[in-house]
């Protein structure tokens, strides 16, 4: 009677240990769940995107600075639930502008886009500003936008805090450079975003 009511209290205790790491394995990371706006993208808008940064990238390596702000947006939050979109002023032009020519870029490559919600989207552009000589790295930076489709098409959005476009994508989520959506909204493994 002894041996089986140890028996009984080791099977409860197993059966605890086991219910207890079911519930914590569980738990899903919110980034991992696509939202309805993820879900109603497709490669198309993936590809829309990638074309609006190499026009933007194409005006910043020609010099063509005041092209490459005039695609640039500031995002403007109207309220605590309307976010828009709007083009930036004569001296938001400026000061970009200023900034720009600071910077020299000899290339570039899409490090990651991650699409989330209709005003809440990441890309981060690697800019390769003096290639490495002798074996040392490439002197880089990075830019931050938001893409929002916005008046018919993707737009390159800014917000309009003062140190710029956050970032919201953790450092371990930024693989979705891999990531295309097809028209069914699901993932497919792919490169395409590499400029070359």
């Amino acid at each position: 009677m002894k041996k089986l009511s140890y028996l009984l209290i080791f099977a409860i205790a197993v059966l605890f240990a086991s219910c207890t790491s079911c519930r914590h394995n569980d738990q899903v990371d919110p980034l991992d769940v696509p939202t309805e706006f993820e879900k109603n993208l497709t490669v198309k808008d993936t590809n829309d995107v990638k074309k609006v940064i190499d026009e933007f990238m194409a005006h910043i390596m020609n010099e063509e600075y005041y092209d490459a702000a005039s695609m640039v947006f500031r995002q403007e939050h109207k309220s605590k639930d309307l976010i828009e979109p709007r083009e930036l002023n004569d001296q938001e032009m400026d000061r970009l502008v200023a900034v720009y020519k600071l910077f020299p870029v000899v290339d570039y490559n899409i490090e990651y886009m991650r699409f989330r919600e209709e005003g809440l989207n990441e890309v981060c552009i690697n800019v390769i500003m003096q290639k490495g000589q002798n074996g040392k790295p490439d002197a880089t930076s990075k830019l931050y936008f938001n893409p929002i489709y916005f008046m018919d098409g993707w737009r390159l959005v800014l917000d309009d805090t003062h140190n710029g476009t956050k970032t919201f994508v953790p450092v371990q989520k930024r693989d979705s450079m891999k990531n295309v959506y097809h028209h069914s909204g699901s993932y497919k493994t792919d490169s395409i975003y590499n400029k070359k």
